[in-house]
């Protein structure tokens, strides 16, 4: 395993991906090429609010280590609806993105339990994201731990001694996410 200052090395690597500045499929490929698989646009805009040019993807960073963020399907961590959820599947995590969540490919195929450490989102289950410690009862990771989102309207959450807070700022909510909690110790 390759280790960077004693941790391990994450190396990212995405076939297909676009370079920011590259033009479109339909320009790149003649109708005798071979077909490729779908590439993954990076964001543009500035690091502190970065865009997509198609408007029906969201910007999500894929690692908290490293600023590289890239557009993805939106979804809604209460359903759990990335495409993976199609195939019986669960590839994907459903995780804050710029402008509320996006679907990204897990870091750890076999996804962390609640309660579990972990050093990013991509690290947990579908359903959860990586808390810091303080707000997981019990918590062993220095980075945090995998913690549930909830309902607000239903809140209840599954690991004892957290409660389910607003994921959002009043007002700051994305349509469809006002009812977004994520568990958290009070």
């Amino acid at each position: 395993m390759l280790r960077a200052s004693g941790r391990p090395l994450l190396v990212l690597l995405v076939l297909g991906c676009a370079r920011p500045g590259a033009g479109s499929d339909a320009a790149t490929q003649s109708s005798s090429a071979p077909a490729r698989a779908p590439r993954v646009p990076f964001c543009g805009g500035p690091v502190d609010a970065p865009t997509c040019a198609d408007p029906a993807l969201v910007c999500a960073r894929t690692d908290r280590l490293w600023p590289i963020s890239v557009c993805v399907p939106p979804c809604d961590p209460l359903a759990y609806d990335c495409p993976d959820a199609d195939i019986g599947a669960v590839a994907m995590v459903c995780q804050p993105a710029a402008l509320g969540f996006g679907c990204v490919l897990r870091g750890n195929l076999d996804g962390r339990a609640l309660g579990e450490p972990c050093v990013q989102h991509r690290d947990c289950t579908a359903a959860a994201h990586c808390a810091p410690p303080d707000d997981v009862p019990g918590c062993a990771g220095p980075e945090g731990c995998c913690a549930a989102y909830c309902d607000l309207d239903a809140a209840s959450c599954p690991v004892a001694g957290q409660t389910c807070v607003a994921h959002f700022a009043p007002g700051e909510a994305p349509p469809n996410l006002e009812k977004v909690g994520r568990c958290a110790v009070p």
